[in-house]
């Protein structure tokens, strides 16, 4: 994690190489002090996906995420750290869970044709 002094910028945070399985070094680079987007962006480097509207998870049912888990920290970061929570798709991204149920499954890919066995 890099931490750059934004102070007088609103400059974004990213994470970088998260998501490629080894084709490059993870790292983030964050501008602000805000503790819940070290924390998001932290997450990103456990393998945490962000949860709000993205074009690379195009089969995300977003608007029932939001529903669902309004307070989710890889959703929003903008609440105060102590109001958000880890959802169980967090919590399986990062390795605290072993296995994603059925309707946190529908969540993520309720646009996808899966088959089951």
């Amino acid at each position: 994690m890099i931490f750059v002094n934004g102070f007088f910028h609103s400059l974004s945070s990213a994470t970088y190489h998260a998501n490629y399985h080894g084709l490059g070094p993870e790292y983030s680079i964050l501008t602000c002090k805000n503790p819940a987007t070290i924390a998001h962006e932290f997450l990103h480097l456990f393998g945490a996906i962000d949860l709000y509207p993205n074009q690379m998870y195009p089969n995300f049912n977003f608007k029932e995420l939001e529903e669902i888990y309004p307070n989710e920290i890889m959703r929003i970061t903008h609440k105060n750290i102590d109001k958000l929570m880890l959802s169980p798709i967090t919590k399986y991204y990062i390795g605290w869970q072993d296995a994603l149920d059925k309707p946190n499954t529908r969540l993520l890919y309720h646009k996808a044709r899966v088959v089951e066995y």
